[in-house]
This record gives structure tokens, sequence and C-alpha cells, in this order.
């Protein structure tokens, strides 16, 4: 990939109860929502949202405000994702691991295989 455009991450850590309302203000300025258990008591949550621009800061502010009216919306952590070829790196870390030998998915080479095969009968 050349070029490339940065991202916005716009993160929570909640409890499980503010998972819907956070995933209510992330939807409408995200291209994806994520919420997932950080511990074994399913209590502690990440809700995360990729945004392709910034986020207005104002409007998520009013959204959260909106969402938690008595005053105990968390704060958001808002990163900036710097771009990567997401594709490239994936083929990458596959073909160190798995390699494409005549008809299946295999670790073993193929001249590994033949080294230990059974001498053919003529």
């Amino acid at each position: 990939m050349t070029g490339g455009r940065f991202q916005w991450s716009i993160a929570f850590s909640v409890k499980m109860e503010a998972v819907p309302f956070l995933e209510a203000c992330l939807e409408p300025v995200c291209l994806a929502v994520t919420a997932f258990g950080d511990s074994d008591t399913d209590d502690d949550w990440r809700v995360e949202g990729i945004a392709a621009d910034e986020p207005d800061r104002a409007q998520l502010k009013a959204a959260l405000n909106a969402a938690f009216p008595d005053g105990d919306a968390p704060t958001p952590v808002i990163d900036l994702i710097p771009p990567k070829d997401w594709l490239t790196a994936a083929t990458l870390k596959t073909h160190r691991r798995w390699a494409w030998y005549r008809s299946c998915w295999t670790r073993v080479r193929p001249s590994d295989r033949e080294s230990t095969a059974r001498p053919r009968v003529a």
C-alpha cells in the first residue's frame, strides 16, 4: 500500500451496563465499533470505535452527556492510528508459519518430506 490514511481510535473502559449506551454514541461517527470484556469477571469492558476522520469532540461530549444524564459519562481515550498495510502484514505473518506445498497447507518443507520418505520400489 502506498500512501494511506490515518484513522482515529475512540476508546472507553467501562462497566458492562454502559456498553450499549457507548455503542449508540459511537456508531454515528465511527466506521466500526467493538466491545469486549477486559477481565475474567466480565465486569470491565472496553468499547472502541474506529473513525476515518478526527472526531468532533464537542459532538462526542454532547452525545455522552445525553446518554449519561447523571454526569457520570466516561472519559474517552482518543488516539491517532498510523496507516498500515494490513493485508501485507497479515500475508507476511501467515507465510512465515505456513507455506503452500502441493495440494495442502503444511508446516513441513518438501525437502524434509522427501528425506524421510521410503525409497521407491521399481
